[in-house]
């Protein structure tokens, strides 16, 4: 029994350390990008630098990147990292030297690579044996590979093969996972290194903060979290003229446990961007081994300040509901306040649990994030807010301030998404012909059972 035990221990470790390995190794990847992106000089390395950086977060001997053309018909290499094997079936039976595969272009649909991309399924080979190997040449001594379509929205973009040989590491399916994960992103990188390339300067900035708003919009859930029978949920983000980086999240931890989260990154522009996503894909891997909402929140501070520049950081506001017990569980990280409001007195209750912002201040200074839990009873219901509410301007420079939400919110007695809309009416009547300057967020969470 006692073996047992030690050997389940070790696999959490394991388990464990692969995790933080993943997730550094997708901020990393999203870090490397973001910096270099913006000054690109030639479309060609750019292309190969993104495949390098996909390497190098899969530990990968050898990658080739592929990306669809604009009818999404047909496939091409964009660019190999390392000794990539000649594979014998991308349409014909022909070989290729290194050079020739570098140009090479397949049909979707046909031959090896085509239709794995057609089928838009990871493929993970982990044997040498592998009756998929037949296509590639044996002298390449293939020992393990992943194929990876890069699907967005239903739409095929791209490929990836990864490739290791004998004595090297075998692909798991954490590799596998990792992989997706990345490929997702390779759309935006593909984007901007294009637009990069043709744009001039002032062009470039432009169509930088529209990547980043198609990005933020893409990560917003299409719809109220699944799964919920005891409260309402309803949240809105409304762009600025340029990206912040606002996000909303419903996050399921269990059959009775879903997390709802709402943020602001810092900055504009693609870095804010970036930071949001990272947080967002970092947090949703924490949730998957879920502990305590203080404790996720510092292992999410954790990794944001170690791999992220000083001048970024990220503000949050938490809301765990548990449907079992009928509580809900706050906690901020550097954000604005959390306004609960009791309709049976009509009265708000700003709700400000202490937290420094994510990726501020490292965990080595003792940070703590407090929590705040209640019995959400019927009749309750919580607003999360971004500061862009807030500090909405008028056309004599006066901010909206808090006291003008406190009242709207204490007098509006509408359902969750129209005392979102009502709020944002406000806003937008009290600015006038003033131009929305940052991104508006807002997020409200009503009990509707008896306790």
């Amino acid at each position: 029994m006692l073996i047992l035990t030690r050997i389940k221990r070790t696999q959490l470790e394991q388990e464990s350390q692969r995790n933080i390995r993943d997730r550094r190794a997708v901020v990393n990847f999203l870090n490397r990008f973001a910096h270099s992106v913006s000054t690109v000089d030639n479309i060609d390395n750019a292309i190969i630098s993104l495949a390098r950086y996909i390497s190098d977060a899969i530990q990968a001997r050898s990658l080739c990147l592929c990306l669809t053309d604009s009818e999404m018909k047909v496939l091409g290499v964009k660019a190999t990292i390392g000794p990539f094997p000649k594979f014998a079936d991308f349409d014909t039976t022909t070989e290729f030297t290194d050079e020739e595969i570098k140009s090479r272009m397949f049909p979707v649909g046909k031959g090896f690579l085509g239709k794995i991309a057609k089928e838009r399924k990871p493929i993970l080979i982990t044997s040498a044996k592998s009756p998929l190997l037949d296509h590639c040449n044996p002298e390449a001594n293939i020992s393990s590979a992943m194929i990876v379509p890069v699907v967005v929205e239903r739409e095929l973009k791209g490929l990836i093969c990864a490739v290791n040989f004998d004595g090297g590491q075998i692909f798991s399916k954490a590799d596998l996972d990792l992989l997706v994960s990345i490929s997702g992103h390779t759309t935006l990188a593909r984007n901007m290194i294009e637009t990069y390339d043709h744009m001039g300067e002032q062009q470039r900035l432009h169509q930088e903060l529209e990547f980043a708003r198609t990005m933020q919009s893409s990560l917003m859930p299409k719809s109220t979290p699944e799964g919920l029978s005891d409260f309402e949920v309803f949240a809105h983000n409304k762009p600025a003229m340029e990206v912040s980086g606002d996000f909303y999240d419903f996050i399921q931890i269990d059959e009775n446990r879903h997390l709802l989260v709402v943020g602001d990154a810092s900055g504009k522009g693609v870095p804010a961007c970036m930071i949001m996503t990272m947080t967002r894909s970092i947090l949703r891997s924490l949730c998957s081994r879920f502990t305590s909402l203080e404790e996720i929140l510092l292992e999410l501070n954790d990794n944001i300040f170690k791999d992220t520049e000083p001048s970024r950081f990220m503000t949050l506001a938490f809301a765990l509901l548990d449907e079992r017990n009928g509580t809900l569980e706050c906690a901020r990280a550097g954000h604005t306040e959390l306004l609960l409001r009791n309709d049976k007195n009509r009265t708000v209750l700003p709700v400000m649990p202490e937290g420094p912002a994510i990726g501020l201040l490292p965990n080595d200074l003792g940070i703590t994030f407090e929590t705040f839990s209640l019995e959400f009873q019927k009749g309750y219901s919580l607003l999360f807010f971004t500061d862009g509410i807030t500090e909405a301007l008028n056309d004599v420079d006066e901010e909206y301030g808090l006291e003008r939400l406190l009242k709207i919110w204490q007098d509006v007695d509408l359902d969750v998404d129209e005392v979102v809309q009502a709020i944002l009416d406000d806003v937008e009547e009290f600015s006038g012909d003033m131009p929305q300057l940052d991104d508006q967020t807002l997020m409200v969470i009503t009990s509707k059972k008896d306790r």
